[in-house]
């Protein structure tokens, strides 16, 4: 019987010859290696209310988007989505930076959960993630593994073929 230490990471789902190079570059060649691979932090994706979550930290909220989005555009490549979100109780403004294709998403009336920087002097919530109640959550209301990655290996990638 083969031990994971003897068994090349090559031989793990999903892991193509460039990103078994890509992995040796992390000192992971076998599977014992890749389940030894341990992340250098976690996300906290878990809904906190607005008064839980401290002025210049990153939270997770829920709340109801309240007004159309609005598209302001830097340039070719750079854009800032804005709307108004009401949590708990507070009428906070949504900011996204580059992420113009959830535009037709923000509909008023829509529940969506937020991560983000918030801002409590400016009500204001710069968001990295979001995601929509009603198609299902991925990360609300769990903690995520931060792997160091780089090249074609991705932080969902890398998950999965650890998982």
């Amino acid at each position: 019987m083969m031990r994971l230490d003897q068994i090349a990471v090559r031989q793990a789902k999903g892991v193509s010859a460039q990103k078994e190079q890509e992995l040796h570059a992390f000192g992971v060649h076998t599977i014992a290696d890749l389940l030894d691979y341990f992340p250098f932090r976690y996300e906290d994706y878990r809904i906190k209310g607005l008064a839980e979550t401290k002025d210049g930290e990153k939270g997770t909220v829920q709340g109801k988007i309240m007004s159309v989005p609005s598209l302001q555009r830097y340039g070719r490549a750079k854009s800032r989505l804005t709307c108004k979100v009401m949590v708990d109780g507070l009428l906070v403004t949504a900011v996204w930076f580059n992420r113009q294709f959830l535009q037709d998403q923000l509909t008023p009336g829509r529940e969506i959960i937020l991560t983000g920087k918030w801002e409590q002097r400016r009500l204001q919530l710069t968001v990295s993630d979001s995601e929509f109640p009603d198609k299902g959550t991925a990360r609300s209301g769990t903690l995520q593994p931060v792997y160091s990655v780089g090249g074609s290996i991705t932080q969902p990638w890398i998950r999965k073929t650890i998982k």
